[in-house]
């Protein structure tokens, strides 16, 4: 299934030739030693991901009390002025992360969007989509400089322990 969200993501990938990928597969490399579990094991997948999470406005003064409640604009991505960037992010395993963005921060938890925190959301559709991507960490900073969402950075997330990204 497929939503603006996802179409914005290829479009873009597309137009800067980016590769999209329709799946995700990869290896298992165990560790040398039949003793060692768990630390050494590397998951090598094909490629990460990006998501993105856009506001639908069909209402102006809605649109105009989230910039206000939040404190920032942005510009919308479609011209019919109806899709607005809220939050990118990259992600190996994209769908818990999103839902992540929605709730309160759990204490000692990884960062995000606390979406559920602003009102003038509610009164919004809200939607996402993600892409697997070639180059995902540089695809989702492309995002950042040229379409700047409402909420968050590019910087770096945690680190990757156990998994490997092959492209």
């Amino acid at each position: 299934m497929s939503n603006e969200a996802t179409a914005f993501l290829t479009k873009v990938a597309s137009i800067e030739r980016y590769t999209v990928y329709t799946n995700l597969s990869g290896d298992v490399v165990f560790a040398d030693s039949e003793n060692m579990v768990g630390a050494e094991t590397k998951v090598h997948v094909s490629s990460g991901s990006v998501y993105c999470i856009l506001a639908v406005v069909t209402c102006k003064s809605d649109i105009d009390s989230l910039f206000e409640e939040v404190g920032y604009t942005v510009h919308s991505i479609d011209s019919k002025h109806s899709l607005y960037p809220i939050y990118y992010g990259k992600d190996i395993y994209p769908g818990s992360r999103i839902a992540d963005h929605v709730r309160p921060r759990k204490a000692g938890g990884t960062g995000n969007a606390e979406l559920e925190k602003i009102k003038a959301l509610r009164k919004l559709k809200v939607i996402f989509g993600s892409i697997y991507v070639e180059n995902y960490l540089e695809f989702e900073q492309l995002l950042h400089s040229k379409h700047k969402p409402l909420l968050g950075t590019s910087r770096a997330g945690k680190k990757l322990i156990d998994t490997v990204v092959d492209n």
